[in-house]
C-alpha cells in the first residue's frame, strides 16, 4: 500500500518555558488530560523537543475560547492554523521536524468577542506522531494542498463565487485519499458542512439535504458538538426549502436543544442560537404552529442583544408574522421602532424594505413600490429574495386593481419560483393568478390556477393554505353557476380546517386569532347560504352547528375536536377524484355536475324535535328558529314537528349592524322609544313566520341566533301592537350543545345565593344585591337589617361580600342545583381569560372564566347571573352564548343572564317574581321568565323594555 506506515503516540512532552517578545505565559508541562485556561489577551508558548525527521500533527481542542496555533522554527514563525469554527472544535498544525531545529508552539487568544458567546475558556493539546519515511513529504504536501483548497473555497463561498462547490469537493477528495486521522476526519466534516451552507445559499436544497444528511452521521464522531448543531440547523433549512416540514422541525428541534445547552456553557457564536430560532420559526409557521413560532422569534430577540443582525431579522420576521395574520397595526409598530444601522448588511436592509413595502401594499401603492424597489437594490445577486419581492410588487398592483401589470409580475415570479423549486411560493403565485382571473371574470382559468395551487399545498401538507384554496374554489365555482361543486369545496374546506393543526391556532392572542379567522367564518356562512339556496337545509344546519362549535372553541381558547360536516355520496366520489387529480397535478376544467344524491339528512334541529317528542314533550307548542347572517341577507330557518322552511330578508350586514345597535341604544335608554326599531327587527325575524308557523297553539320560540342578532333582546321585538314577550316565552339554544335540553327537570333543588355588593375598580357598587338575596332565599338569617323582605320565598343558603370567596364559590358549584349570583359579570368578547365574575372577598376577586372552565357543575339545574355586563361587543356577539355553552358543557342544564347591566330595584323585583312562578307555581323556566317580565312590565315605572327585556334563558327550559 502506498501509505505511510505510522504509529500514533500521544504522550506528555516535557517543555522548557521561555519568555517571548510578547511576554507569553510559560507552561511547565503539557498533559493530554489537562485543560489549560486562557483569558482575554493571553498567549502561551511551549518549547518543543521533537525528534528530527518525524511527521507531527498538533491538535488543539477549543472549549469556549477561540485560539490560533503558531509554530516557530528557530524563533521564526513558519506555520499557523485558525479555522472558522469559533470557540469550539479543533485546530491542527501538521509539519515535519527538521534536524538541529528548535521548535516552539504559541497559542494565542483571538480578539473576536463581537461574535463569540464568551472570550475566555480552556484548550487541550494533543500531539499525533508518525514515523518518517519517503512518503512523509508527499503526505504533508497533500494536506497543505487540501487545506489551501478548503480556505479558497471558504473565501469563494463568502463572496458568492460559484466555484466554491467544486473546490470544496476537490478538498474533500484529497482529504479522503489520505490516511484517516483526526485532522482528515474533522476537515472532511467541516468542508461538508460549509458546502451544505453554500448549497442552501444558492438554492440547491436537494443537494444540501443529501450531503448534510450523510455528513450528520459522522459529525458526532468529531466530538465538536457546536459543529454538529450548526450542521443540523443547515439541514433543517434544507428540509424546509424542499417542503419536508416534519423532518425540518425534528432536525431544528435537535439543533436548538444542543445550541441552548452550549450557550449555557458559553460555547458558540452569539448569533447562532437566535439564527436557529428564526429559521425554525419559518418551519413552525408553515406547520401552522404560529404561537410557537412567535415565542421563538421573541426568544431570538431576547437572545440576540449582542448580535445586531439577528436581532433585527427576528424583529422583522415577527412584524411579518403579525402582518400575515392581519395585525398590520402591531407589525407597523415593530417596523417603526427599528433603526437599521448604516453598517448593516444588504440582506437586512433588503428585508426591512420588503416588509415595509408589504405594510403599504393595500393602502399606498407608490409608497409600497418605493420600498420594494429599494429592497431589490439590496437583494442584487439574491434571486430568491428578488423573486419574492416581485411577487409582492404583483400584490401591490393587484390591490390597486391594475390586474394586467400584476399578472406580469406574477408570471415573472412563477418562472423564477419554478426554477428555484420553491413550491411554497409557487403555490401562492398560482392562487394569486386564480384570484386575478376571477376578478377578470375568467372563471375557468381561475379554477384551473387554484387547483394547481391546491395540488402543491396538499403535497406540502400545508392545511391552512389548502383550506384557503378550497374556499377560493368554492367562490370560483359559484361564479360559474356550479353550486354543486362550490358546496363540495366549501365542505372540504371545513373538514380540513377542523383538523388538529387548525386547532393549534386557538392558543394565539385574541387579536391575531380574530383577524385570521374572520375570513374563514364568512366563507362558512357563504357555504350555509349556498346550501339554503339549493334547498339543502339540513346540511346548512350542520354548517351553522360547526360555526357555533368553532365560536365556542375560540372563546375558551380550547383544543377540543371540531365536528366536520358530512358528504353526500356524490361528494364522496368527487373527493376521491379530486385527490387523485391533485396528486397528478392535472387541472382540467371543473364540470358543472348536478348532484342528484339526496342531501345528508342529519338536521340537528329535526333530531332534537324527535328526541323531545319521544320524551313526551308537547313539541306542537314549540317553534325552533335558526338564523344565519350573511353579507347581504338574513336567513331565518323555522322548524316545527312537521315541516321546515327558510325565509330570506335582503339586508346588508352593515345595515343590520346599524339597526341592531340603534335598537340596543333605544332599548337601554329609558328616555327613548324602542318600538320603531323593534318593529323593523320583528319584520325580519318574526313576521315571515306568522302565516305558516305562529298559530295560536305555539307557546315557546327556541332561538339559535347568529352574529350581531345575539345582542337583540328578543322579548322586546314589537309587532306594532304588543311585544313578543306578551305572546311567547323565548329561549336561546346553541345547536352545538343541545343535549342538556333533553334532561328532565330536577324537582328538589338545594339552592344558594351569592352576592357582591361593594364597588371594585371601575365596577360600581350593587347596594340592593343583598336585599335581593333576602327576598329570594330563606335560611333563617337576614343579610341586612332593613331588608324589604322579612323572609325569602324559597329555601336556600345566602352568602355575601367577604364570605363570597373562590373557595365558597367552587364548593357551591359542586353541591347546589340552583345557583344565583348577584354580582358584576364582565364578558370580554372572544376571550374567556379576560372575562370574569366579581367575587365578594378573597385575595383575587376576579374569577376568570378560564378558571371557571375547569370546574364541574354536577348537573346544576340553573345558573342565574343577575348582573351581567356584555358591553364589550364583538362583531359576531358570541361571548354570552359561548359562556352559556361553556357552563352547559361543565354540567349546567340552563343559564339565565342579562344582556346589559340592569337596574338594581327592577332586577330584584324580576328575580323575586321569577322564583315565585318557577318554584312556588312550578312553571317551567321559560314561562316563569315570561310571567316575571310581564309583571315588571305592568308596573308603570318599569314598563320600558330596559327593565324587563335583558333577561335571557339559555338551554333547558323545563
Amino acid at each position: 500500500m502506498n501509505q505511510l506506515k505510522c504509529f500514533t503516540c500521544t504522550f506528555l512532552i516535557m517543555l522548557t518555558a521561555i519568555v517571548s517578545a510578547i511576554a507569553c505565559d510559560s507552561q511547565k508541562e503539557l498533559s493530554t488530560s489537562a485543560a489549560y485556561p486562557l483569558g482575554k489577551g493571553e498567549c502561551h508558548e511551549f518549547a518543543l523537543n521533537l525528534p528530527a525527521g518525524n511527521y507531527f500533527q498538533i491538535t488543539a481542542h477549543q472549549i469556549g475560547v477561540d485560539i490560533d496555533l503558531r509554530l516557530l522554527e528557530n524563533g521564526v514563525e513558519i506555520k499557523s492554523a485558525d479555522s472558522e469554527n469559533s470557540n469550539s472544535g479543533f485546530e491542527f498544525l501538521p509539519f515535519i521536524a527538521k534536524p538541529n531545529a528548535v521548535y516552539m508552539l504559541r497559542i494565542n487568544w483571538l480578539d473576536d468577542n463581537q461574535t463569540l458567546i464568551k472570550n475566555a475558556g480552556f484548550y487541550k493539546v494533543e500531539v499525533e506522531t508518525h514515523s518518517a519515511d519517503s512518503q512523509a513529504e508527499s503526505l504533508l504536501q497533500k494536506i497543505e494542498s487540501a487545506n489551501s483548497l478548503y480556505e479558497k473555497s471558504t473565501a469563494e463561498r463568502l463572496t458568492g463565487n460559484q466555484n466554491a462547490a467544486a473546490d470544496y469537493l476537490s478538498a474533500i477528495a484529497i482529504y479522503n485519499s489520505l490516511p484517516e486521522t483526526k485532522l482528515t476526519k474533522y476537515k472532511i466534516v467541516l468542508a461538508k458542512h460549509y458546502l451544505g451552507v453554500f448549497y442552501n445559499s444558492t438554492a440547491k436544497y436537494d443537494e444540501a439535504v443529501a450531503l448534510l444528511e450523510a455528513a450528520a452521521v459522522s459529525v458526532s464522531e468529531t466530538q465538536d458538538k457546536y459543529l454538529e448543531c450548526k450542521m443540523l440547523k443547515e439541514l433543517g433549512i434544507a428540509y424546509f426549502k424542499t417542503g419536508n416540514l416534519t423532518r425540518s422541525n425534528e432536525v431544528f428541534e435537535s439543533a436548538i436543544d444542543g445550541l441552548e445547552k452550549l450557550a449555557a456553557e458559553k460555547i458558540g457564536e452569539v448569533q447562532t442560537l437566535p439564527a436557529a430560532y428564526i429559521a425554525r420559526s419559518e418551519t413552525l409557521l408553515r406547520l401552522n404552529k404560529t404561537e410557537q413560532a412567535i415565542k421563538l422569534l421573541e426568544a431570538a430577540r431576547a437572545n440576540s442583544v449582542n448580535a445586531v443582525t439577528e436581532n433585527l431579522l427576528a424583529s422583522l420576521k415577527l412584524a411579518d408574522v403579525y402582518f400575515d395574520f392581519g395585525d398590520g397595526e402591531r407589525a407597523a409598530a415593530i417596523i417603526s421602532a427599528i433603526m437599521i444601522p448604516e453598517n448593516s448588511n444588504n440582506y437586512t436592509k433588503g428585508v426591512f424594505n420588503k416588509i415595509s413595502g408589504k405594510l403599504a401594499m393595500k393602502t399606498d401603492k407608490d409608497k409600497a413600490l418605493g420600498f420594494f424597489n429599494k429592497a431589490n437594490s439590496y437583494f442584487i445577486g439574491n434571486n430568491r429574495e428578488q423573486t419574492e419581492t416581485a411577487m409582492f410588487i404583483g400584490n401591490t398592483y393587484y390591490y390597486a386593481k391594475n390586474y394586467i401589470i400584476a399578472k406580469i409580475y406574477y408570471e415573472q415570479s412563477k418562472t423564477s419560483f419554478e426554477a428555484q423549486n420553491d413550491r411554497l411560493n409557487l403555490a401562492q403565485i398560482y392562487n394569486n393568478l386564480g384570484v386575478i382571473s376571477f376578478a377578470q371574470k375568467e372563471y375557468q382559468l381561475a379554477i384551473s390556477s387554484c387547483e394547481t395551487a391546491l395540488a402543491i399545498n396538499i403535497e406540502l401538507q400545508n392545511e391552512l393554505n389548502v383550506s384557503r384554496n378550497l374556499i377560493n374554489l368554492m367562490y370560483f365555482n359559484e361564479a360559474t353557476g356550479n353550486r354543486t361543486s362550490a358546496i363540495f369545496y366549501g365542505k372540504w374546506a371545513i373538514n380540513t380546517i377542523q383538523s388538529i393543526k387548525y386547532r393549534q391556532l386557538q392558543a394565539l392572542e385574541k387579536e391575531l386569532r380574530d383577524n385570521f379567522q374572520d375570513s374563514f367564518t364568512d366563507a362558512f356562512r357563504k357555504l350555509a347560504n349556498l346550501l339554503i339556496e339549493t334547498g339543502r337545509i339540513s346540511e346548512a344546519e350542520q354548517i351553522l352547528r360547526f360555526i357555533k362549535e368553532k365560536e365556542y372553541q375560540d372563546y375558551v381558547r380550547g383544543n377540543g375536536k371540531l365536528n366536520g360536516v358530512g358528504y353526500t355520496k356524490n361528494e364522496e366520489i368527487m373527493l376521491r377524484e379530486a385527490k387523485i387529480k391533485t396528486v397528478k397535478k392535472s387541472v382540467p376544467p371543473t364540470k358543472n355536475v348536478v348532484d342528484e344524491t339526496p342531501e345528508v339528512d342529519k338536521s340537528p334541529v329535526k333530531q332534537l324535535v324527535a328526541d323531545l317528542k319521544a320524551q313526551g314533550v308537547e313539541v306542537s307548542e314549540i317553534l325552533f328558529v335558526n338564523t344565519l347572517v350573511g353579507k347581504e341577507t338574513v336567513s331565518v330557518i323555522a322548524t316545527n314537528e312537521v315541516k321546515q322552511q327558510v325565509y330570506k330578508h335582503n339586508i346588508s350586514r352593515e345595515s343590520l349592524n346599524k339597526l341592531v345597535f340603534e335598537f340596543r341604544d333605544a332599548v337601554t335608554s329609558i328616555d327613548k322609544n324602542p318600538k320603531i326599531d323593534g318593529t323593523k327587527l320583528y319584520d325580519i325575524l318574526v313576521k315571515p313566520l306568522e302565516k305558516d308557523f305562529l298559530s295560536a297553539k305555539i307557546k315557546k320560540i327556541v332561538w339559535s341566533l347568529d352574529g350581531v342578532l345575539r345582542y337583540v333582546p328578543i322579548s322586546a321585538l314589537f309587532d306594532g301592537k304588543i311585544y313578543l314577550m306578551q305572546r311567547f316565552a323565548n329561549i336561546q339554544l346553541s345547536i352545538a350543545d343541545s343535549e342538556k335540553v333533553l334532561m328532565p327537570k330536577t324537582i328538589e333543588k338545594p339552592a344558594i345565593g351569592m352576592a357582591s355588593s361593594k364597588a371594585f375598580e371601575d365596577l360600581s357598587s350593587l347596594p340592593i344585591a343583598k336585599n335581593e338575596l333576602d327576598c329570594i332565599f330563606d335560611d333563617g338569617k337576614q343579610l341586612i337589617i332593613n331588608s324589604t323582605c322579612k323572609k325569602g320565598i324559597i329555601k336556600g343558603r345566602k352568602v355575601a361580600d367577604e364570605d363570597f370567596t373562590q373557595v365558597v364559590f367552587e364548593d357551591a358549584l359542586k353541591r347546589y342545583k340552583l345557583i344565583h349570583l348577584t354580582s358584576h359579570f364582565v364578558l370580554e368578547a372572544g376571550d374567556n381569560s379576560k372575562s370574569f365574575l366579581l367575587l365578594g372577598g378573597g385575595v383575587n376577586r376576579k374569577y376568570t372564566m378560564a378558571t371557571f372552565s375547569g370546574q364541574e357543575l354536577h348537573n346544576v339545574e340553573v345558573l342565574i347571573m343577575s348582573a351581567c355586563n356584555t358591553a364589550n361587543f364583538s362583531p359576531d356577539g358570541a361571548e354570552f352564548e359561548s359562556f352559556a355553552a361553556m357552563a352547559q358543557k361543565q354540567g349546567a342544564k340552563a343559564v339565565i343572564g342579562t344582556l346589559w347591566s340592569v337596574a338594581d330595584v327592577s332586577t330584584s323585583i324580576f328575580m323575586t317574581e321569577f322564583y315565585r312562578f318557577y318554584e312556588i307555581n312550578r312553571l317551567d323556566k321559560a314561562e316563569a321568565i315570561r310571567k316575571a317580565q310581564s309583571n315588571v312590565f305592568k308596573q308603570k315605572q318599569y314598563s320600558h323594555p330596559y327593565y324587563w327585556s335583558p333577561f335571557v334563558l339559555f338551554g333547558n327550559w323545563k
